[in-house]
């Protein structure tokens, strides 16, 4: 880039703008429509794009195609949702004998095109329940690297374009991480520090491991009992960012950077569905679902509702509400502020392992028998129900006013006609 002289010219706005616009290049934001790990941004701010535009029905079928702006077939098995930056769709998937492949793929997101595909092999236990995949954690990414993670305690860094920058076996370090039935907490990014949330019944623990290099920053121990649930982002009141791990009897609030825990909170969790921070607000899957509100170091009950019992998929919050999945396939809707339900809707997606997503007005739940809801959270009514006919049990993503869906055999990208 040249450089102006001249600079008595411009206005100091002007000059502003160019510094925000390259900080926020160097930080991999520069784009605002990616969907950079599970649940998207919603480690970052809660609030879905009130202006996004997805597609309110598609059809696969056929001869029928409908909003499908493309489709690609995939190498492996995977619960693990797609990602989005960069004009990349990133999925993981795992194959092979005993599903030792791992695969990790991007495709271009406007046209559907292979860009790269790398397959390494796993070094630790790869055997899961039929339900899962060794493929079953979300990748991350800060918009220069991708953090793909395998249930065989596989870590692995890409940059954007698929260069291995490192890779690590965790359960070669740790022999005795890993259960029978698969781990599949999904990895988060902090700034500089991959977090990873490793827990079973030999080896338990979270690790902070440095996204340049690979190599531990902090290891703390866990409760020795399997856990699915996904770090999360909680915001201090001053700013500073604290990593949430919750496990079976226990939430923490720990410092990204150290490991050392600033807050717990000491409750009964559900281990599959992940916490949900909104402001001071803490949402936990515990006697069905508890709300805390975070004064400096003290987690205080705001309220619980055992008629707001998760199943497998994430609480979602939007405009002042809480969104729960439960078990028996119905939608609830909740007051943030007291779980007082507002409404309920059955949806006809039967049983649910994906967690929904929300565009503007409208929310998309993605059933395992490949059904989707597509329901109007004004009207309060499912408005549309696609049939992709495969099963599906990865949450969708959302970015370029699109809809994407992963299954375990392709990859689908959904938007209206002119996006």
């Amino acid at each position: 880039m040249s450089t102006c002289h001249s600079t008595t010219y411009q206005p100091l706005s002007y000059l502003f703008a160019i510094v925000l616009l390259l900080a926020l290049a160097s930080s991999g934001m520069a784009e605002e429509s990616t969907w950079p790990q599970f649940r998207g941004h919603s480690h970052r701010d809660q609030h879905p794009d009130e202006n996004a535009k997805i597609p309110l029905a598609f059809s696969v079928d056929e001869g029928q195609e409908k909003n499908l702006s493309w489709q690609a077939d995939l190498p492996g098995r995977g619960p693990s949702s797609p990602i989005v930056a960069g004009g990349r769709v990133i999925v993981t998937a795992s194959g092979g004998r005993e599903q030792s492949e791992l695969h990790t793929i991007a495709f271009d997101s406007g046209t559907g095109s292979k860009l790269w595909q790398r397959t390494l092999y796993a070094t630790g236990r790869t055997l899961t329940h039929a339900t899962s995949a060794n493929a079953a954690p979300t990748p991350a990414t800060d918009g220069e690297y991708i953090i793909a993670f395998y249930s065989s305690n596989d870590v692995i860094c890409y940059d954007m374009d698929g260069n291995l920058k490192w890779y690590r076996g965790l359960g070669l370090d740790y022999p005795k991480v890993g259960n029978d039935i698969g781990m599949a907490s999904s990895p988060l990014i902090v700034d500089s520090v991959v977090v990873v949330q490793a827990e079973s019944q030999g080896d338990s623990f979270a690790i902070g491991l440095d996204i340049e290099t690979g190599k531990n920053i902090w290891k703390i121990a866990r409760k020795r009992e399997g856990s699915w649930s996904s770090p999360a982002i909680f915001h201090d009141a001053d700013g500073t960012k604290l990593v949430l791990l919750q496990s079976g009897d226990v939430v923490s609030a720990v410092a990204p950077a150290t490991g050392e825990e600033k807050w717990r909170l000491e409750t009964e969790c559900n281990r599959i569905p992940s916490p949900l921070a909104v402001g001071n607000r803490v949402f936990v899957a515990s006697e069905g679902l508890s709300a805390f509100e975070v004064e400096g170091d003290e987690p205080d009950l705001l309220w619980q509702s055992g008629k707001l019992a998760p199943g497998s998929p994430s609480p979602v919050f939007h405009d002042g509400k809480i969104y729960v999945v439960k078990r028996n396939g119905i939608l609830n809707c909740a007051d943030a502020n007291d779980g007082q339900i507002l409404w309920k809707l059955r949806l006809g997606t039967d049983s649910q392992w994906a967690t929904p997503v929300i565009a503007g007005n409208h929310m998309v739940c993605v059933g395992t028998n490949g059904k989707v809801a597509i329901v109007n959270i004004v009207t309060e009514k499912e408005i549309a129900s696609p049939d992709l006919g495969q099963t599906i049990t990865a949450s969708p993503a959302l970015a370029d006013n699109a809809i994407y869906i992963r299954s375990d055999a392709r990859l689908w990208k959904f938007a209206a006609e002119g996006n």
